[in-house]
């Protein structure tokens, strides 16, 4: 029953947040309605479209789906990992058997960074596929406190994934903002976090781990325990002034 409740928190809660509240999870979420992820067989998808499409993005998609791994796993392991333990003392023993199942016992990151052109180029920190993103997460909770480090954890999440592909959808159809090359030189380009949203992260906390007390300061004007002021939220104001974000 433990492990169900994490399967739950982690699979409906975790990656649902993903797709349907970030940006960038919600044009993931327009790939997927259509059938547009790693691996499709293309004979399975209809002709001309969307096949022909597919056949153009391949390659990007594989790239968009791996850019966000570290991040979208990271996330649903962090939220298992803190709800868990609210729900009973027996409940919270499941927190610390799927942390040494995700953490310490998956090594599907390392097998993925070696076949990826992304993890090629941005290579992961950690061989498990769910634990570089949740540290971070982690780490930022605890430089918060907590009264409002969850909060801040999750405000990181949605600055990280704050990515606008081009990915919408129009009249039951898939419309990428940008040719396949441009998109791909996107992802891959090193000068430049703006597309990358797990080198959001790292750069997100690294500055947030900086300015810790100028925020904290911020955070007890503004009472962010009590209510959660987006509009005047200190972590969304540093991340925007020191990484234009």
């Amino acid at each position: 029953m433990q492990d169900l409740r994490a399967l739950l928190l982690h699979e409906k809660y975790g990656h649902g947040f993903f797709f349907s509240q970030t940006k960038l999870g919600k044009q993931l979420a327009i790939l997927y309605r259509h059938g547009l992820e790693p691996g499709t067989d293309s004979k399975q998808l209809r002709s001309p479209y969307p096949r022909s499409l597919y056949s153009d993005y391949e390659s990007v998609i594989d790239l968009i789906y791996d850019s966000v791994t570290i991040v979208n796993e990271g996330f649903a392991t962090w939220l298992e990992q803190i709800i868990l333990p609210r729900l009973s003392d027996l409940i919270g023993q499941a927190a610390y058997r799927r942390r040494d199942f995700l953490f310490y016992r998956d090594s599907s990151m390392a097998d993925l960074a070696q076949e990826s052109e992304y993890f090629q180029k941005f290579q992961p920190q950690r061989v498990s596929k769910y634990r570089e993103g949740c540290e971070y997460l982690e780490l930022i909770q605890g430089y918060f406190g907590p009264d409002w480090g969850p909060k801040c954890a999750v405000q990181a999440i949605i600055k990280a994934t704050d990515v606008d592909l081009g990915i919408t959808e129009s009249g039951g159809q898939v419309q990428f903002g940008l040719q396949a090359e441009q998109l791909k030189a996107t992802l891959l380009n090193k000068q430049s976090k703006d597309a990358q949203s797990d080198e959001r992260l790292r750069a997100i906390h690294d500055v947030l781990r900086e300015y810790i007390d100028e925020i904290t300061q911020e955070q007890e004007k503004l009472q962010c325990h009590r209510s959660c002021l987006h509009n005047d939220c200190p972590i969304n104001d540093i991340i925007c002034t020191k990484l234009g974000w």
